[in-house]
């Protein structure tokens, strides 16, 4: 069932090992959490309800919703008005999200834009229907903005070292960039 984790045991550690040299073997990278956010923009307040919704059937989580509890003048919003739809991912649920990332959106997906910046790996997925769950129920989905996901890392010293761990994983590498 777990593919992603097989890949990492297997695959990613020994191409790790071979490549860099750890003293420790708990030196050695991996993804600490996942975080799912849609960001909700205050012209579509309707879009509140599918965007939980959609992360809860992507992931069988149920997400948190974050407002400005401030009225943010500079962006001129109110306060109680939705800002994002939020979800983090640990362990388990976090593997299972990865492997069907890798495995399923991944190979249908020709070109993503990545950044990385203080061990925070983040893209954006456009189209959010390569998903078989929300493709089914295309009439109540279809005005979600896209999903940003978001990869923390735990010991990485440098970003060669994300970027064999990701061409491990089969990630599509083609413009990889960092922020500072």
């Amino acid at each position: 069932m777990f593919n992603y984790k097989y890949n990492y045991n297997k695959i990613v550690k020994q191409n790790l090992l071979t490549k860099f040299i750890y003293i420790n073997c708990f030196e050695i990278p991996c993804v600490d959490k996942v975080i799912l956010r849609f960001n909700i923009s205050q012209d579509s307040l309707k879009i509140i309800l599918p965007t939980a919704s959609a992360i809860f059937v992507i992931t069988t989580q149920k997400p948190s919703l974050k407002f400005y509890k401030k009225i943010q003048i500079t962006l001129s919003a109110k306060s109680g008005i939705y800002l994002s739809c939020k979800l983090i991912l640990r362990k388990d649920k976090k593997d299972i999200f990865l492997e069907n990332l890798v495995f399923f959106i991944f190979p249908k997906i020709k070109d993503i834009h990545y950044f990385f910046y203080n061990k925070v790996f983040q893209f954006d997925i456009k189209n959010v229907f390569l998903y078989k769950e929300l493709e089914s129920d295309y009439d109540y989905f279809q005005d979600l903005p896209k999903l940003n996901v978001s990869m923390y890392f735990n010991n990485i010293k440098n970003l060669t070292e994300i970027y064999v761990f990701l061409f491990c994983l089969n990630f599509p590498l083609k413009k990889f960039s960092t922020k500072k």
